[in-house]
This record gives C-alpha cells, sequence and structure tokens, in this order.
C-alpha cells in the first residue's frame, strides 16, 4: 500500500507551502491584468459602501456565534454567548495570519475547551461547519439552473456534477456523523442536530450567513462602480466561496480567491481588473472587520489560550 502523501496532503499540512501558493496564484493573476487599473478601481471605491460592508461583517460575527453556540448547546456545551463570540472573532483574526481553516478552529478550540470536554466541544465545530456547507450546497443548487444558462455548456455541467458530488459527500456524512458520534455523545443527539426539521434554528441562520456574504460580494461591485452586475456578482458569489470551500490551498484565501473570481466571473461581462479589484476589495474588508479583535490578546487569559491555539 502507498502511504506517500499527496501533493494535496503536503500543501495542507506545511503553512509555508500555503504562502507559496497564494504567492503563486497571485502572480498568476496580476501577469492577466493589468495592474495600474486595478489599483485605480480600488481607490475609487465609495468608503460609505465599504461602511455597510464592515457593518454586514459584524452582523455575520454575530450570526456564526449564534449558529455555533446553538449547536454546541445541544451537545451540552454551557458557556456564555460572549465567550463563543470572542472564539469566533478571534479565529477569524488568526485565520488571515495563516491556514484559514486549521488557525480558525484551534483558536476556537481553546478558547472554548475550559468549558467543555474535547469531544463534544470538537463535534461542535465539524457540526457547526457542516451547517454552513449544506446550506451553501443547497443554494448553489438551487441556483443550477440560471448557471447553465450564464456560463458555457462544458461550465454549467460541470458545475452540476460538483453538485451532485457535494450532495454525495452530504449525504453520507449525515449517514456517518450519528454512528461516529453514538460512541462518546447521548444516542440520538447528532441525528436530532442533523436534522433539518428537528433543529431549523441552525439551518436557518447558515442560510443568512450565506446570503450576507452574497451580498457583500454584491456591494464590492458595486462600491466599485460595477452597479450594473449586482445580481450577477450576488449569484456568482455562492460558487466562488464553494471554491475556496473545496480548494482551501492559500494563505488566508488569497490568490485563491481572486484566480476563483475570474474563473467564475468572467462571463458577467465584468472586465478582468474589475473582477479583481472586487475580490481584493472583499478581502480587504475582511481583514479590516477582524482586526480589532487583535485587541482582545491584551486579556491575560484569552492571549495565553488563543495564542498557543494558534
Amino acid at each position: 500500500m502507498n502511504t506517500r502523501p499527496s501533493r494535496f496532503d503536503t500543501i495542507r499540512k506545511h503553512p509555508a507551502l500555503r504562502a507559496v501558493v497564494a504567492a503563486a496564484l497571485l502572480s498568476a493573476v496580476v501577469y492577466f491584468v493589468d495592474v495600474r487599473t486595478v489599483w485605480s478601481h480600488v481607490r475609487s471605491f465609495d468608503p460609505r459602501v465599504a461602511a455597510m460592508m464592515l457593518g454586514a461583517n459584524l452582523l455575520l460575527f454575530a450570526l456564526l456565534t449564534f449558529r455555533w453556540h446553538t449547536v454546541a448547546r445541544t451537545l451540552g456545551v454551557e458557556a456564555p454567548y460572549a465567550r463563543f463570540l470572542r472564539g469566533v472573532w478571534l479565529g477569524a483574526f488568526f485565520a488571515q495570519l495563516g491556514p484559514a481553516l486549521v488557525l480558525n478552529e484551534i483558536t476556537r478550540f481553546r478558547l472554548l475547551l475550559p468549558y467543555a470536554r474535547k469531544w463534544p466541544l470538537g463535534v461542535s465545530q465539524l457540526l457547526d461547519r457542516l451547517s454552513g456547507q449544506i446550506a451553501l450546497a443547497v443554494i448553489v443548487i438551487a441556483l443550477t439552473p440560471w448557471y447553465l444558462r450564464l456560463f458555457p455548456v462544458e461550465a454549467g455541467l460541470t458545475i452540476v456534477l460538483l453538485s451532485a458530488l457535494v450532495i454525495l459527500i452530504g449525504g453520507a456524512l449525515l449517514l456517518v456523523a450519528p454512528r461516529i458520534g453514538s460512541m462518546a455523545l447521548p444516542s440520538g443527539v447528532l441525528r436530532t442536530i442533523l436534522n433539518p426539521f428537528a433543529s431549523p434554528t441552525h439551518y436557518a441562520c447558515s442560510l443568512a450567513i450565506q446570503l450576507l456574504l452574497m451580498m457583500n460580494f454584491a456591494l464590492a461591485g458595486h462600491g466599485l462602480g460595477a452597479g450594473g452586475h449586482d445580481v450577477d456578482l450576488f449569484l456568482v458569489a455562492p460558487l466562488v466561496l464553494g471554491a475556496l470551500t473545496i480548494l482551501p490551498l492559500s494563505f488566508a484565501d488569497w490568490g485563491s480567491r481572486e484566480a476563483a473570481a475570474l474563473l467564475f466571473l468572467s462571463s458577467t461581462g465584468l472586465t478582468a481588473e474589475q473582477i479583481v479589484a472586487i475580490s481584493l476589495v472583499y478581502g480587504g474588508i475582511n481583514v479590516l472587520s477582524v482586526l480589532p479583535a487583535g485587541l482582545l490578546m491584551f486579556h491575560p487569559g484569552t492571549r495565553q489560550q488563543a495564542g498557543k491555539g494558534a
């Protein structure tokens, strides 16, 4: 049996390689666009729209916290809402400093560990993520007929196949997770959480989160003067977000996000320079929204737990 790690596993486990991947992707993007034009677009960004996007991100943190808090309490993790909020916000802060998913989850785990046993806490984070991905897959599947009209036939069929793959993977997880969880959790708890009819709260929250992310992508274009493409940006955003979830290769999604945006938004009539500018503004606003979380590191307990985790 061949136990040699794949190239993807090597990239996933070594942060330095992720930085190289991000730099390579950004270099490739820069090669295909006029950097001066991109910069002129970014400089013209409407600050009022920036304020709206920052407000939307603050609401996103509240919703992300509420979803995780809801799932975790079902698993017996009793902690104040403020503690979950600190974990979500600081997790997003550390996600900008390296492999996004890894640093985010480790930070959240460290900050909530004093309030729970390891297994329920870890499962709550897994189910929290799974809820969001299920909502994203539902949105992509619902929009597939529109994608088939927007994209060339080959690209449309690829989207359909990827949607089917997401459904199969999600279905397998829904079947397997309750059996695995039953070894350490009360019988039927996981099945109840994963059932959208028994636990509609966190699924509704996940849907609202995805819609806010889509709205922010459209706002980024609107603030750059691409107002005639608001609907296209809103509806194509799930494909960009989904690509980042399936292939989390780069450092804090820089480079990957721009490449995915160019891939999926090229059919909307936007220029390559506009697309790259939209992606850069979207990522930049995300960075600005998490910077205040760095002030939490001045709290002794937070610095000790989150710092060790990340």
